[in-house]
């Protein structure tokens, strides 16, 4: 692992499979980083599903055997023999790089970057490297008005956890993954009850959270996932460091990804009607950590909680399992949304 002046370069992975113009954009922004030169990047490149996926795959393979990838320190890419899709893809480059480096920093094909993103994660998880009571790192923030110390330009926070560019150290990365993959949230969800935690999530974790604790259906809980972690963030009291204005841009909300939905209609109001293509991001060119000394947790807490919103679906159905896990219990509650599930899948 390449260091210099007790900064440690972590690698950059990204997940892709056909997303030609999201890809080329994403790596195209991560070349014009200052900081690329010092930078190992690694491509999971997943092999086509269906018909669908393979003009787009095709394009992306001859992008990648034709462009320059010079800027970076070492350029990698990995090529799947068979489909291995969201979950595993990027669990298998992360298992791959953990022989040689203990962090990484991870994205998914429809992120750009800021020109200072990775100093800004390499910085980061160098400063918080020993610190058990920080997560990891996002590049991503919600444009928000957050409060902080004058001059700071990053927080903590334990509200919501985002995938859309971050970092993590690879031991505790593996810990609570193994957590997570054996039903850490679900199993803990009459302890979160009970000790008040389960309502101090913010209402967009909280909604998923109990439809995943009363039917046990969200595999995403059982991952590293954005979801997931923003749940085991306020159970087990760690946190994230978080920019004050953003490092990255989500460009994938436009139908062509798993999660992020096709928004139509932007009244740049809430999470699900934001125009996240237009997002102001960092344009400096280099960075330097200056974090916030503040008490302003609860605060931005808030800010979070008002912004990240939920469907009226959403909101809807929780309600029902509610209603009827109080009545019958967790368990009657389960078992009997498993029989619906699989009575439909059957017929």
């Amino acid at each position: 692992m390449d260091c210099k002046n007790d900064i440690y370069y972590a690698p950059v992975l990204i997940t892709t499979l056909c997303r030609f113009e999201h890809f080329v954009n994403c790596l195209e922004s991560l070349k014009r980083n200052t900081w690329a030169q010092y930078t190992d990047v690694f491509i999971g490149l997943d092999y086509p599903l269906k018909e669908a996926h393979k003009d787009g795959y095709i394009k992306i393979c001859k992008y990648l055997e034709s462009s320059d990838f010079s800027i970076f320190h070492s350029f990698n890419v990995i090529k799947r023999n068979k489909n291995y899709g969201a979950i595993k893809n990027p669990l298998d480059l992360i298992i791959m790089i953990s022989e040689k480096y203990d962090r990484f920093i991870i994205a998914e094909d429809d992120i750009c970057f800021s020109p200072n993103f990775i100093e800004y994660m390499d910085k980061c998880l160098a400063k918080f490297a020993d610190d058990d009571s920080i997560m990891g790192v996002n590049g991503y923030s919600y444009p928000l008005n957050y409060k902080v110390s004058d001059g700071a330009n990053i927080f903590f926070q334990n509200a919501t956890f985002s995938a859309w560019g971050c970092g993590f150290w690879t031991k505790k990365y593996f810990t609570i993954n193994e957590q997570l993959s054996n039903g850490y949230l679900f199993n803990n969800f009459d302890k979160s009850k009970s000790n008040g935690t389960l309502h101090k999530l913010i209402k967009g974790r909280y909604y998923d959270y109990m439809y995943h604790a009363l039917t046990g259906f969200n595999e995403y809980f059982y991952t590293m996932s954005d979801m997931a972690l923003g749940v085991y963030m306020s159970f087990t009291n760690m946190k994230v460091v978080t920019p004050v204005l953003t490092k990255t841009i989500n460009r994938g909300f436009d139908g062509s990804g798993v999660c992020c939905q096709d928004i139509r209609k932007i009244d740049n109001k809430s999470s699900i009607t934001y125009n996240y293509l237009e997002q102001p991001i960092d344009n400096k060119i280099n960075f330097e950590p200056i974090v916030d000394c503040g008490d302003n947790l609860p605060y931005n807490h808030k800010l979070l909680d008002d912004f990240l919103a939920v469907s009226l679906k959403q909101k809807i159905k929780v309600w029902l399992l509610i209603i009827y896990y109080k009545i019958f219990g967790r368990k009657f509650c389960i078992r009997t949304v498993s029989f619906i599930k699989k009575k439909f899948k059957h017929n």
